[in-house]
């Protein structure tokens, strides 16, 4: 059975996936794994400017995904809510099968290019013997 979900639900979930569009964010998101960090911190973490650091954080923010709490002058930032890294770790899943798949046929090819003609005539000049071969050891 589908479950109907209602357009307001849509746009929040559309919101929170544009907001982890970016590498920087991601980068962001997942230097705050386990951890609240303040914006310096973060800026060394992830090799970017402040003012960069910044707006990409208020973005995650605004989006729901990260909190922020204010000690004296300074903004430590932190997940909303750890199950978004599920969401990254799924993707991570998903991207590592498709590589694994897309890696092992361009194996195949670069085998097929790399093979001399020669060796690949060799091959198939010997499959009707290899075929007239195993026909006569199915009959014993």
């Amino acid at each position: 059975m589908k479950i109907r979900v209602d357009e307001e639900a849509l746009e929040q979930i559309a919101l929170r996936l544009r907001a982890m569009g970016t590498p920087l964010r991601l980068r962001l998101l997942h230097a705050l794994e386990g951890r609240e960090l303040s914006v310096g911190r973060l800026v060394e973490e992830v090799g970017s400017q402040q003012a960069t650091v910044s707006n990409q954080l208020r973005v995650l923010w605004h989006a729901g995904l990260v909190s922020r709490r204010r000690e004296g002058s300074v903004v430590y930032y932190g997940l909303a809510d750890a199950r978004v890294m599920e969401i990254c770790r799924t993707m991570c899943h998903t991207l590592s099968g498709a590589l694994t798949r897309r890696l092992a046929s361009i194996e195949r090819g670069r085998r097929a290019i790399l093979t001399p003609r020669e060796d690949r005539r060799d091959a198939r000049s010997l499959r009707p013997e290899r075929m007239r071969l195993a026909g006569s050891a199915k009959r014993s």
